[in-house]
């Protein structure tokens, strides 16, 4: 028995996984801005320096050695202004 024969994919094929991707390359900078933003500010209760160190390791999923690399440095800045900032 023959497989069915199947139309090439058109040019909208893949456009959600494009646009999934792209989210997820964002992930990384979306961490490091929350953890930003809970460290900063005055009445907070929970310590989230410890979520940055899934920044490089989500920015190597999906963006390689460049992107890991890109992504570390504003983690360590990110983890350099908070602990100013709480005296630790």
């Amino acid at each position: 028995m023959r497989a069915p024969v199947r139309s090439p994919p058109g040019p909208e094929a893949g456009g959600h996984h494009q646009v999934l991707f792209v989210l997820a390359e964002c992930v990384p900078c979306a961490i490091a801005l929350l953890v930003l933003l809970i460290e900063l500010t005055p009445a907070h209760v929970v310590y989230a320096g410890p979520l940055l160190v899934a920044t490089p390791a989500l920015a190597a999923v999906t963006t390689g050695p460049r992107g890991t690399l890109v992504a570390a440095g504003p983690a360590v800045v990110v983890s350099a202004i908070t602990a100013t900032h709480n005296h630790a």
